[in-house]
């Protein structure tokens, strides 16, 4: 009777071994296409470890140094170990190497003017880019962007901010009612047939309204006769109404 061994509790014929993986502590058989290693965690396993060992010694030869780079210098105090921790806002202060007190006054300084300096020019680049943004706008749309803008704000205030910009409103027409009708002229005088074309449309769209307005008006100031208007005048003054 042939000979016969073991290997991983199966009993095989001599000659008929079958390929196991080359990992260490891995008696996992190989199959199929299998060389070396049974999956790919035994192949990083195994190239991991090669690498560690052959890349060891790349600093030996450096004064006698195997630590790696930072071993080269000849600095007495490390940064590691000499920061020290600023409560507040978190900056480092390292004290390495002394800076006499007027040269770092000079050098924070001009860093803080330089933080100023950049934060005015990134406002500067947003603002710009945003007329360029609404200069095309307003050429390629017939509303313009801030009628937009208006009206979206208009729609989101509460009933308070409504109230609250009609009473500044009125006041400000009060306060420079000759200024306005000046502008208004000079924009009716600018292009005549343009307004003529708003004042009928707005006619035509509300003519109900304002023929309802105008009978309201003729029935209160008109039709009344002087002494009872006055009667009226004098009820309002004397009820402190």
């Amino acid at each position: 009777m042939a000979k016969v061994f073991e290997i991983t509790d199966n009993k095989y014929e001599p000659g008929h071994e079958p390929l196991v993986c080359t990992a260490v502590s891995c008696e996992n058989e190989l199959t199929g296409q299998q060389r070396k290693y049974c999956s790919e965690k035994c192949r990083a396993i195994v190239m991991s470890a090669k690498a560690c060992k052959e890349r060891k010694g790349v600093y030996k030869d450096f004064d006698g140094w195997a630590g790696g780079p930072r071993g080269l210098t000849k600095v007495e105090n490390s940064i590691k170990r000499n920061e020290s921790h600023v409560t507040g806002n978190g900056a480092f202060v390292v004290d390495d190497y002394h800076v006499d007190p007027d040269i770092f006054a000079i050098a924070e300084a001009n860093h803080e003017q330089y933080v100023l300096d950049r934060n005015e020019y990134e406002a500067r680049v947003v603002i710009d880019g945003l007329e360029a943004f609404i200069k095309e706008y307003n050429k390629h749309h017939d509303v313009s962007y801030e009628t937009e803008q208006s009206k979206k704000q208009e729609a989101n205030l509460t009933e308070d901010q409504r109230i609250g910009r009609a009473v500044k409103a009125k006041i400000y027409q009060e306060e420079n009612k000759e200024r306005i009708r000046v502008k208004q002229k000079e924009r009716y005088a600018a292009d005549p047939e343009k307004y003529r074309k708003i004042h009928n449309a707005y006619y035509h769209k509300n003519k109900d309204k304002i023929k309802k307005f105008h009978r309201k008006y003729y029935r209160e100031n008109v039709r009344k006769p002087d002494l009872f208007m006055f009667e009226q005048w004098l009820k309002k003054k004397t009820s402190g109404s």
